[in-house]
C-alpha cells in the first residue's frame, strides 16, 4: 500500500510503502501526485519511505512505470 505522507513543503510528494505495493497503488496513488506537482512546478522533490521489503512490491508495480 501506498500512502501519502502530509504536512511537506508544496513542491514535495512523498509516500510511504508498508505492506503490499501493487500496480493500483502506483496508479492511484503516485502517478496522479507526481502529475498534479509536475505540472505546477518545474522542479519537485519525491521521498518513499519504505516501510516493507521489496520483495513486497508486485510484478505489476515493478512493470507499471
Amino acid at each position: 500500500m501506498l500512502t501519502v505522507i502530509q504536512n511537506l513543503p508544496d513542491h514535495v510528494f512523498a509516500v510511504r510503502a508498508s505492506g503490499e505495493v501493487t500496480k493500483d497503488d502506483l496508479k492511484d496513488v503516485l502517478l496522479p501526485g507526481l502529475e498534479s506537482l509536475a505540472n505546477q512546478y518545474k522542479e519537485i522533490y519525491y521521498l518513499l519511505v519504505l516501510d516493507t521489503d521489496v520483495q513486497n512490491f508486485t510484478a505489476g508495480a515493478w512493470c507499471r512505470i
